[in-house]
C-alpha cells in the first residue's frame, strides 16, 4: 500500500509541474526571458529562439519545454 501512495504522490507532483510548463503564461515569461537574451546577444537570431508566437508555442517552445520537464521530472523522481 505504501508503494501506491508513493507512486501517486510522483504522479500528482509531476501532473502540477506539466500543468505549470505547459501553461500559456509560462510560454510567454519564458518567451520574454529568452527572446530578451537572446536580441541582446545575437539579434539576428532572436525570431529562430521564438518560445511562443500568439499565445500558443512555437516547435522551439515545445523543445525547450519538454527538455525541461524531462530534467525536472529526473531530479524529482530521484530526490522523492
Amino acid at each position: 500500500m505504501f508503494g501506491l501512495t508513493k507512486k501517486f504522490q510522483h504522479s500528482a507532483t509531476l501532473a502540477v509541474v506539466f500543468f505549470v510548463l505547459s501553461s500559456p503564461i509560462t510560454y510567454r515569461l519564458v518567451d520574454q526571458l529568452i527572446g530578451g537574451v537572446v536580441s541582446a546577444l545575437v539579434p539576428q537570431l532572436a525570431s529562430v529562439f521564438k518560445v511562443a508566437q500568439a499565445g500558443c508555442p512555437t516547435t522551439y517552445g515545445l523543445i525547450v519545454h519538454s527538455v525541461v520537464f524531462g530534467l525536472v521530472s529526473f531530479f524529482l523522481i530521484h530526490s522523492l
